[in-house]
């Protein structure tokens, strides 16, 4: 069995699932339009967090605040609107000019790597950072947002899934359990 993965955006997710190009997606629940017709099987939600390299200066500063934001600014694959306007509030308020994420990529290896290498602060789930932080490439900044994403699983509604499809969704499944 072989399967081929695409990182992405949801939307374009979406549009490659709408035109039978892929089987399944995996998105936030929260950027699903809703009765669009497809098949949505909800997943644990994973918590987020932020991270820094470990000899980065904001570690002796506590909790993560506003001013460090602008200072040091923040690394994120895309996140959802609603967490987007929630981080606005809690660490921009009152500015709508400044960018809240300074860089956005969904390749999580990517910002990883470059968070190691730069004074950024990784925004991602527990779950992606997991590795780094074993290998002490990252620790954890506290912050005063909870949440995080709200993973589901998205296919269209109505079409059998291939065996593999099947196999891998329900592989997804046992593993977010």
């Amino acid at each position: 069995t072989t399967f081929e993965a695409d990182v992405g955006q949801t939307s374009q997710l979406l549009q490659l699932l709408d035109a039978e190009d892929i089987e399944v997606a995996i998105c936030d629940i929260r950027e699903i339009p809703s009765d669009a017709g497809y098949d949505i099987t909800r997943l644990p939600p994973k918590d987020g967090a932020c991270y820094c390299r470990v000899d980065h200066p904001i570690l002796t500063a506590g909790m993560l605040t506003a001013p460090m934001i602008h200072e040091y600014g923040i690394a994120s694959v895309r996140i959802p609107q609603e967490l987007h306007d929630e981080l606005r509030r809690v660490f921009m308020p009152g500015n709508s000019i400044d960018p809240l994420l300074h860089l956005q990529c969904d390749n999580v290896t990517l910002l990883i790597d470059t968070v190691r290498q730069s004074d950024l602060i990784l925004l991602t789930s527990r779950q992606s950072a997991q590795a780094a932080l074993a290998s002490r490439l990252l620790v954890e900044v506290p912050y005063p947002v909870s949440g995080g994403s709200n993973w589901c699983i998205v296919a269209l509604r109505n079409k059998v899934l291939r065996p593999a499809a099947r196999e891998l969704v329900e592989t997804i499944k046992a593993e977010c359990a």
